[in-house]
C-alpha cells in the first residue's frame, strides 16, 4: 500500500481556518498611539517543539500547546510585520511569504502556520510577539493584546513627577497601578518596561509594594512579563551558535538512544522528533547571500548546482526516535557546506563568490509513504508484523525491524518497484518547484544516496535514459551530473547480483550483465571503519583490487590538520612496527642457521619490509585510465575518508556509518566536486594495497 500521491511540484502544507482570535487579529497596532508611550519593539516567532500537524505516517495528535519559539530573523519579522499592518489597514497583502535559511519555510499569515517548501513536514504555529517571559519566549496573542491595551491606559510610562504637574492632588497609591483584563485577571504595571501578572488571590497592597519595590525581579505569586523585544546584542549573546560535533558523538548518542524506549509514537513525546530540526533554521540575512527590498520577497540566493539527497535504512525510526530525523541530518550537510566554502579562500576565487556557495541540498524522503501489512492494514489470513514480534526484548527487536525492514522491502520486487516511484516522483516533484522559485537556474542537479539509498539511486540512474522525458513518470526529469555514494553496500548487492558496472559513455545502456549509470560522475565515498561500506573499482575491472582506494585528504584547518598528522604518525608508526619484526625475524633465523648477516644485509631486509608495508605507487595502465575517466573525471570511483588518531575500529564502526553527513570533510569534498572545472586527468598514480596473503 502507498499514500495517494498529489501532482508533481505540489508545496505540501496545510492550511488551518483561523480561529476567532486570529480572526480578530491582535488590535496591538490599532490601538491610538500616546507620544508619551515608548515604542513597541515588535518580533515574529514560530514555535520548535509542539507541531499544529505532522505528516499523516506520524499518526500525531496535538496535545497542549506550544511553549518553545525561535525568533525569526530581523529581515524575515520586518516582512511579516509589513504584511500584517497592510492586513490591519484592510490593505492589499501578500498572505503567504517566505522564510528562514535560504527561504526553505513558508509563512501563512492569516492562519499563523508555517511549514517547509519542498519536503512534507510538521506544520508549526507563529506567533507576534509584543510581551515576553523571563525566558525570552512570546506570550499569547491574545495575553499581548490585553496587556498592551492596559498599558495604554494605566500609563506606567508616566513618573510621578509627571502626573503631579498636570494634578497635584493625584499621588499615585501603588493600588492604582492594577488593572483588571478581561477574564478577571489582575496585572500589575511596575514601570515602563516590566509588568506582574497576578496570581488569583494575590497577597493584597504589601504583595502589590513589594513587588512595585523590586520591579524587574522575578517573584512568587506572580509572573514576571516584560515589554517588547530584547535588544539584538543580548539576543545573539543567547543564541550563540553551538559548536560543531568534531568526533562525531551526536551519531553515538543516536546509536543508544535507540535503545532506551520501545513505546509508540503516541506514548513518546512526538514533538521532539522535529524539535531538533526546527533549532536549525537561520536566515542568511547577514551573509549577504540574499537581498531584500521594501516592497517585495527578498531574492533567493543564486544556486548553481542543486544536489537531492537519498536517506537509507531507519528512517521509520524517526516517527519513533527524537534523534533519527534525516531533514536535520541533511540541514547539517547544508551548514558544513556554506561553513567551508567561507574558509576556503580557493573555493571563493573558484565560485567568484565571496559568501554563497551556489549549492543547496535538499532531502529525498521514501520510506514513510510505505506501508506493509501493519496494524491499519487488516488481513483475514495475514498477521500483522507487531503479531510475530518475539515479546522478549520488544524495544530491541522493535528498532531492529524498523531497519533491517528496510533492506527485505528492497529485495521484495512489489515493494522495491513502490521505492523507486516514491523516491522518482519525489526528486521531480522538488526539482519542479526548486525550478519555479529559481526561473532562471541554467545549473546541475546532482544525487548523494546514503546506505541503503544509494543503491536505490543507482539502480534508478542505471535505468535512466541519457535524454530524460519530463512527460514519464518512472524516469527523472533531469541530467545528473555527479552521483555520489556514501557508506554504500551497493558494491556487495551487485556483487551478488552478477553485475559488474561500467561506463555509459563507451557501453551504452545496462545490461544484463553490466550496469552503466546515466551520471558524468560516479564517487563511491565510504570511511575505511563503515561496516556497511564497500569498493566498487573491482568490479569495473577485477586488477583493481590490488589498489587502495583514493584518499580524501583533510579539507579542513586547525583540528583536523592535527587529526592528517596525528593519522600520518599511525601510519609510520605501524610502517615501523613491522620493520622491525622483519628485522627480529632475520636475526633470529641468522642466529639458528649460524650465518650472521652483516648490517648492509639487515637494513636490506628492512627496507624491504617497509616498502611492502607502505605499498608502491604505481601509474594506471592506458586502458584503465580510459575506463575509468569515462566513469569519473579524476580517474577514481572509490573515495576512502582518512582515518584520525580518535578512530578506534569498534566506536568508529558504530558511528561511522551515519555520520556522513555531518562530517565537514566530506562536506568539502562534495562541495569541491559539484563547482570545480573537471578536466580528464591525462595520468594517475594509485598505491598498491596491502594484501594479507589469504587475499
Amino acid at each position: 500500500m502507498v499514500f495517494a500521491l498529489p501532482p508533481i511540484g505540489t508545496v505540501f502544507k496545510q492550511r488551518f481556518t483561523p480561529s476567532d482570535q486570529l480572526r480578530a487579529l491582535s488590535s496591538l497596532a490599532k490601538l491610538a498611539k500616546d507620544p508619551l508611550a515608548p515604542p513597541l519593539r515588535i518580533r515574529w516567532f514560530y514555535a520548535t517543539d509542539i507541531p499544529e500537524s505532522m505528516p499523516p505516517y506520524f499518526k500525531y495528535t496535538k496535545v497542549g500547546e506550544p511553549k518553545k519559539f525561535s525568533a525569526f530573523s530581523e529581515a524575515d519579522s520586518n516582512r511579516l510585520e509589513k504584511e500584517y499592518q497592510r492586513l490591519l489597514n484592510k490593505e492589499p497583502f501578500r498572505n503567504i511569504i517566505s522564510v528562514n535559511e535560504d527561504l526553505l519555510f513558508e509563512v501563512d499569515l492569516e492562519s499563523r502556520t508555517m511549514y517547509p517548501v519542498y519536503w512534507e513536514g510538521a506544520v508549526y504555529q507563529v506567533r507576534r510577539g509584543g510581551w515576553f517571559t523571563t525566558e525570552a519566549q512570546p506570550v499569547p496573542e491574545e495575553l499581548a493584546d490585553k496587556l498592551e491595551r492596559g498599558y495604554c491606559v494605566m500609563r506606567p510610562y508616566e513618573s510621578e513627577d509627571d502626573i503631579e504637574k498636570v494634578n497635584p492632588l493625584s499621588k499615585k497609591n501603588v493600588a492604582d497601578d492594577v488593572y483588571e483584563l478581561p477574564g478577571g485577571r489582575k496585572v500589575l504595571y511596575a514601570d515602563s518596561s516590566y509588568a506582574y501578572v497576578l496570581d488569583e488571590g494575590y497577597g493584597g497592597m504589601m504583595q502589590l509594594n513589594f513587588l512595585k519595590a523590586v520591579k524587574s525581579l522575578p517573584a512568587i505569586g506572580a509572573q514576571l512579563l516584560k515589554r517588547g523585544f530584547g535588544t539584538p546584542e543580548a539576543e545573539k549573546e543567547k543564541d550563540g551558535d553551538e559548536q560543531p560535533d568534531e568526533f562525531g558523538l551526536a551519531s553515538f548518542d543516536v546509536i543508544a538512544d535507540l535503545f532506551n524506549t520501545g513505546k509508540s509514537v503516541n506514548e513518546v513525546d512526538t514533538s521532539k522528533a522535529l524539535e531538533l530540526e526546527m533549532k536549525d533554521y537561520k536566515s542568511d540575512d547577514e551573509d549577504g547571500a540574499m537581498s531584500d527590498t521594501d516592497d517585495e520577497q527578498p531574492q533567493e540566493r543564486q544556486i548553481d548546482h542543486l544536489i537531492f539527497c537519498v536517506h537509507g535504512i531507519g528512517q521509520m525510526l524517526g516517527t519513533k526516535y527524537q534523534n533519527v530525523n534525516f531533514v536535520h541530518t541533511v540541514n547539517i550537510m547544508r551548514k558544513n557546506l556554506k561553513k567551508v566554502y567561507s574558509q576556503s579562500n580557493e573555493m571563493q576565487e573558484c565560485v567568484g563568490d565571496p559568501t554563497n556557495c551556489r549549492v543547496q541540498v535538499l532531502p529525498i524522503s521514501w520510506r514513510q509513504k510505505l506501508s506493509f501489512n501493519n496494524d491499519d492494514d487488516v488481513s483475514e489470513t495475514l498477521p500483522s508484523l507487531n503479531d510475530i514480534t518475539v515479546s522478549e526484548l520488544r524495544p530491541m527487536r522493535n528498532m531492529m525491524g524498523s531497519v533491517l525492514f528496510d533492506i527485505l522491502l528492497y529485495y521484495e520486487p512489489q515493494y522495491l518497484s513502490q521505492i523507486y516511484h516514491q523516491v522518482i516522483y519525489e526528486s521531480n516533484r522538488q526539482y519542479d518547484i526548486f525550478k519555479k522559485r529559481h526561473p532562471d537556474f541554467k545549473g546541475k542537479v546532482s544525487i548523494i544516496g546514503h546506505s541503503l539509498g544509494s543503491c536505490i539511486a543507482l539502480d534508478i540512474l542505471t535505468k535512466q535514459p541519457d535524454i530524460p522525458d519530463p512527460s514519464d513518470p518512472d524516469q527523472l526529469h533531469f541530467k545528473v551530473e555527479n552521483y555520489f555514494a556514501i557508506g554504500s553496500p551497493a558494491g556487495l548487492f551487485n556483487l551478488l547480483k552478477g553485475y559488474n558496472i561500467g561506463p555509459r559513455s563507451t557501453l551504452g545502456q545496462s545490461t544484463d550483465k553490466v550496469l552503466t549509470l546515466a551520471c558524468n560522475n560516479y564517487y563511491n565515498i565510504f570511511h575505511p571503519c563503515d561496516p556497511v561500506g564497500y569498493r566498487v573499482e573491482p568490479l569495473v575491472m577485477k586488477e583493481m583490487k590490488k589498489y587502495e582506494a583514493e584518499s580524501i585528504p583533510f579539507m579542513i584547518e586547525d583540528f583536523n590538520k592535527q587529526l592528517s598528522t596525528l593519522a600520518q604518525f599511525s601510519d609510520n608508526f605501524r610502517t615501523k612496527v613491522m620493520a622491525t619484526a622483519a628485522d627480529s625475524w632475520s636475526s633470529q633465523w641468522s642466529s639458528y642457521m649460524g650465518q650472521r648477516k652483516d648490517q648492509q644485509q639487515q637494513a636490506d631486509v628492512t627496507k624491504e619490509a617497509v616498502k611492502k608495508a607502505t605499498g608502491e605507487v604505481v601509474e594506471m595502465t592506458p586502458e584503465q585510465l580510459k575506463v575509468f575517466t569515462a566513469l569519473n573525471y579524476n580517474g577514481r570511483v572509490d573515495f576512502a575518508l582518512q582515518q584520525g588518531y580518535l578512530d578506534f575500529s569498534i566506536v568508529s564502526g558504530l558511528t561511522a556509518h551515519v555520520s556522513y553527513f555531518e562530517d565537514e570533510n566530506v562536506a568539502a569534498f562534495i562541495l569541491k566536486e559539484a563547482m570545480a572545472p573537471h578536466e580528464l586527468v591525462k595520468e594517475k598514480k594509485m598505491k598498491t594495497l596491502i594484501l594479507d596473503e589469504t587475499d
